[in-house]
């Protein structure tokens, strides 16, 4: 009877975890906010006030208050901002207006003291599935911040306009968000989440990929491949591999952010390539997103 009773409760634990974090995901706030407008390219001047001003401030702040400073800036960028209570913690929400929604992104920081863990979702309307498992990480886990697109990557070939992919542009906001955070935090880390399709690889071996980690370089340091060796164990039936130990495709190698963040040093962005298949078990499976935030908490520890 006993054996009956744990074998009842060994199937039941996985399903009650699940069902309590998506009620968790439910009754949070939406972080994101889509549109279908045009990219537009930020002045630089306006960047520059981003990346020096309000993104250093947004992350030092421990107590927010929206001083009249903040408040011109933020009406400055055509920004809209929400303080939320999350499990007790603080939290800012920068999302882009809906009547003047051109590219910027969405972001969210945690004023209490946390890892200091950025997680970037580029394509997110792309890359399907990236901009949610973002949002359920720094939701559940210790990150300080995380930030999202606000147009889908080839909105240009819809409406013909300028490129709107984060990853690849020199000057947005995303760039901006990145470079204050490693000036604020210089032991930091930014953890950039990617979709990849199988189908599209050039190798049998990255056909068989479910995650390929890189720095955006061909560098492995100990932190990736602490990583790699964590989500190895974590997903025991899925294949994990570095570039370019591992495989020779999906390095980050043209990744502009990579390169911009060379400057704080070489091993401070981490590049995490999901297959489809593994992207939609962390999205329904709270027991692997809770694997997979345990792995990505280690990143600042090494």
């Amino acid at each position: 009877m006993r054996a009956l009773e744990q074998k009842n409760i060994n199937y039941l634990l996985p399903m009650l975890l699940l069902l309590l974090g998506n009620i968790a995901i439910a009754q949070s706030p939406q972080l994101q906010l889509r549109c279908h407008n045009a990219y537009h390219t930020p002045d630089l001047a306006i960047l520059t006030t981003a990346k020096k001003t309000l993104f250093p401030l947004l992350l030092q702040a421990e107590h927010f208050v929206l001083n009249d400073k903040i408040k011109k800036i933020i009406q400055q960028h055509q920004w809209y901002i929400k303080k939320f209570t999350l499990s007790g913690h603080q939290v800012l929400s920068l999302k882009e207006n809906k009547t003047h929604c051109d590219g910027k992104g969405n972001y969210a920081i945690k004023l209490h003291p946390t890892e200091p863990i950025l997680l970037e979702a580029p394509h997110s309307y792309f890359d399907s599935y990236t901009g949610k498992i973002v949002s359920r990480l720094f939701l559940s886990g210790r990150f300080k911040a995380a930030a999202w697109n606000s147009i889908q990557r080839y909105e240009k070939r819809r409406i013909g306009t300028s490129n709107a992919d984060l990853s690849k542009l020199a000057n947005s906001y995303l760039m901006a968000m990145s470079e204050a955070f490693l000036s604020t935090f210089p032991k930091g880390v930014i953890v950039q989440i990617h979709g990849f399709s199988k189908k599209k690889r050039q190798s049998y071996k990255a056909a068989q990929a479910d995650i390929i980690l890189s720095h955006g370089n061909r560098i492995i340091s100990p932190a990736i491949y602490q990583l790699k060796q964590c989500l190895s164990h974590a997903f025991i039936h899925h294949k994990v591999y570095l570039y370019p130990q591992d495989i020779n495709e999906l390095g980050a190698t043209k990744n502009s952010i990579a390169k911009a963040l060379y400057k704080f040093g070489m091993t401070h962005f981490f590049h995490v390539e999901l297959s489809v298949e593994l992207r939609k078990k962390l999205v329904r499976n709270n027991i692997f997103m809770q694997h997979f935030t345990k792995c990505l908490h280690g990143v600042s520890n090494v």
